[in-house]
């Protein structure tokens, strides 16, 4: 039977991953993989960490990134690797993605709050990743269930 050797699309908790880059890629070589490349959501966030944890290891790894955009109203993931990414230029041109995420999860938090549909606050999203730049509606939902103490499945 064929092996996966690389895993060339993960996320961590840098965008909408459950997990940080060090277990990632303790995992990873639990399975015996030899290499990995994180892919975040819009952020370099984990490239720096995650070269440091290749070597660690002993696993391959280039930067990677997922980008998020649309093209005639749908949803476009775009991945992106690279042995060196001009993080300046890429950090610059991502904040505004991320700004965009956030101002959308504040607004979803607004409109929730108004139709009584969850007691959640703008807070309970951002204790869910205490760290993160951003949000994402992940973080939203998953503070919904922490809030309703509803079991995620």
């Amino acid at each position: 039977m064929a092996r996966f050797l690389y895993d060339l699309h993960a996320h961590s908790n840098a965008s909408d991953g459950d997990f940080a880059p060090e277990h990632i890629f303790r995992r990873a070589r639990a399975l015996r993989l030899r290499g990995i490349v994180l892919t975040d959501h819009n952020t370099t966030a984990s490239m720096n960490v995650a070269a440091q944890l290749a070597k660690r290891y002993g696993l391959k790894t280039c930067e990677g990134l997922e980008i998020s955009a649309k093209e005639r109203c749908a949803d476009v993931h775009l991945l992106g690797y690279s042995r060196n990414f001009l993080k300046d230029i890429l950090d610059r041109e991502l904040r505004k993605i991320q700004r965009g995420y956030t101002e959308k999860v504040e607004a979803q938090v607004k409109l929730i709050r108004k139709k009584k549909l969850a007691n959640i606050t703008l807070q309970d999203v951002r204790n869910i990743r205490p760290r993160a730049q951003f949000l994402v509606k992940y973080d939203l939902v998953r503070a919904i269930h922490r809030i309703e103490q509803t079991p995620l499945s």
